[in-house]
C-alpha cells in the first residue's frame, strides 16, 4: 500500500514537472511567435545604421585634399588607395572572422593568427611611411641659422683672372639633367668666343634664396673676394614670401620676411610621426575647398626693391659692376590647361589651410616684381639682360613656373653671355 502511495505521488510530481516544461514551451513558442518581427526589425534597423555609418565614413575617402595628394606622392596616394581598398576588405574580413567563429566553423587559435597577421602587415606599413617621413626633412647639416639653407662655398681667394659671380633662386643653382647649369656654359662660351682661359664664372645660386639671402651672402662671404663682376636673378622667391597665409608662413607679412619659414617648415613644424600620420589621414576624409584668392597689391615689392638697392650700394662702394637679369617664366594670360598643371610652385608654395592664390595672381604678380627689378636697373644706371623676353612660355622650355627643361639652358647661356660681352666689354 506504502509503495503504491508512493507511485502515485511520484507519477504526480513527473506529471506536474511535464506540465510545467510543456507550458514552458508553449510561452517560449507564444513569446517568439509574438516578438520574432519586433527582433527582426530592430536587428534590421541596428545593420542599416551600421552599414550607413560605414558608407558615410568610406565615402569620406573619396573627398580627399589635392595638395596633401601631390605634396606626399607617391606615399600619400598610395596610403589613399590603401584605405579605399582596405577598409572594405578589412570589415569583409572581421565579418567573416566573426561569423566563422560563431558557427563553430573556425578554431580560437585559427581566428587569433589572422588577426595577427593584419596586425603585423598593419605594423610593416606604418613602419615604411615613419621611415619615410624622417627622411623628408633631411640632414640637419644643410640649413643655416640665418640663410636658411647653407649658401654655396667660396673660395678665400679669387686669384688672377676675371671672376663673375652668379646670385639668385634655384633658377641660377639647378643644371640640367646631365649636371651642367648655365653659369657653367657661360663660362665656356665667355673663354671660346673671347680665346681666353682665364674667366671664371661661379654658380652661387640656392633655392629658396631671395634678395634679402643674396644681400647678406654678398656682405658676409663675397664682399671680400671683389670679384669682376656680379649677376643677380631674383623674382619668383622674393613674390611667393606675399602669400602670407601658405603653409610656409607664420604671422601676417614682415618687411624683413621674418614671416616666412621657407625651407625650415618641417623643422620648426615638426609634429611628430602620429600627430603627422593622423593629420594625413585628416586631410584625405571630406576634404574642404579652398579659397581661391585673386590679389593685385604686394606688400613685398617694397622689400624686393629695397634690398637690390642695398646690394647695388654694397657693390658700388667696392667698385664691383652689377647686373640685374630678369627671370624666366611660364606665367602667362594665355595658360592652356596643360601648362596650368605644370605650375608647381604656385600650387605647393601660394597655398595654405584655407586659400590658395589664383593663377591671375601669380601672373599679375611676376609683372609687377619684372617691372620692379627694371625700374631699379633705370634708377641705378646700370645693366639689365632681359632674359624673360627671350625664353619662350612654352613647355618645351619649362618644366614648371620657372625651372628650366634641357632645351632652355643654351638659350639662357646665349644670352646672358652676349648681354655679359656687350654690357662688360670684355
Amino acid at each position: 500500500m506504502a509503495y503504491a502511495l508512493h507511485n502515485i505521488k511520484r507519477y504526480k510530481s513527473c506529471l506536474n514537472i511535464t506540465q510545467i516544461e510543456m507550458n514552458n514551451k508553449q510561452g517560449e513558442f507564444r513569446m517568439k511567435k509574438m516578438s520574432s518581427p519586433v527582433i527582426h526589425m530592430i536587428q534590421a534597423a541596428f545593420w542599416l545604421l551600421i552599414f550607413t555609418l560605414f558608407f558615410y565614413f568610406y565615402r569620406g575617402f573619396y573627398h580627399p585634399d589635392p595638395f596633401i595628394l601631390s605634396r606626399y606622392a607617391p606615399y600619400s596616394t598610395g596610403l589613399l588607395w590603401s584605405m579605399r581598398i582596405g577598409i572594405p576588405l578589412l570589415l569583409l574580413y572581421i565579418i567573416g572572422l566573426l561569423w566563422g567563429y560563431r558557427t563553430d566553423r573556425m578554431s580560437r587559435a585559427n581566428t587569433t593568427t589572422l588577426l595577427g597577421s593584419l596586425l603585423l602587415c598593419g605594423i610593416i606599413g606604418l613602419s615604411v611611411i615613419h621611415y619615410k617621413y624622417k627622411q623628408s626633412t633631411g640632414p640637419i647639416e644643410k640649413f643655416h641659422p640665418y640663410l636658411q639653407l647653407n649658401p654655396p662655398p667660396v673660395p678665400d681667394t679669387l686669384g688672377v683672372g676675371i671672376h663673375i659671380l652668379c646670385l639668385g633662386g634655384s633658377t641660377t643653382e639647378f643644371p640640367d639633367s646631365k649636371g651642367r647649369g648655365w653659369p657653367n656654359r657661360v663660362e665656356e662660351a665667355l673663354n671660346t668666343r673671347l680665346n681666353r682661359s682665364d674667366i671664371s664664372v661661379y654658380n652661387l645660386g640656392r633655392q629658396w634664396y631671395t634678395t634679402q639671402h643674396s644681400l647678406i651672402y654678398y656682405e658676409t662671404l663675397i664682399r671680400n673676394l671683389h670679384p669682376d663682376a656680379v649677376l643677380v636673378m631674383h623674382t619668383i622667391n622674393d613674390l611667393l614670401h606675399n602669400a602670407d597665409f601658405s603653409y610656409l608662413s607664420r604671422t601676417r607679412f614682415r618687411k624683413d620676411y621674418g614671416h616666412f619659414d621657407g625651407p625650415l617648415h618641417r623643422l620648426i613644424r615638426s609634429k611628430g610621426f602620429c600627430a603627422f600620420f593622423c593629420g594625413m589621414i585628416r586631410s584625405m576624409w571630406y576634404h574642404v575647398p579652398r579659397d581661391t584668392v585673386d590679389i593685385s597689391a604686394f606688400p613685398g615689392l617694397d622689400s624686393f626693391h629695397d634690398n637690390l638697392h642695398s646690394l647695388i650700394d654694397l657693390a658700388e662702394k667696392d667698385r664691383v659692376p652689377v647686373i640685374l637679369i630678369t627671370q624666366p617664366n611660364l606665367y602667362k594670360p594665355s595658360l592652356c590647361e596643360k601648362e596650368r598643371k605644370a605650375l608647381y610652385m604656385l600650387r605647393f608654395e601660394a597655398i595654405g589651410p584655407d586659400k590658395q592664390w589664383h593663377v591671375s595672381t601669380a601672373i599679375n604678380g611676376f609683372q609687377q616684381y619684372s617691372n620692379s627689378l627694371k625700374s631699379v636697373a633705370r634708377e641705378r644706371q646700370i645693366p639689365l639682360i632681359d632674359l624673360e623676353s627671350q625664353i619662350p612660355k612654352t613647355l618645351e622650355y619649362f618644366k614648371d613656373d620657372v625651372h628650366y627643361t634641357d632645351a632652355a639652358f643654351d638659350k639662357v647661356a646665349e644670352t646672358v653671355t652676349e648681354g655679359l660681352i656687350r654690357h662688360l666689354h670684355l
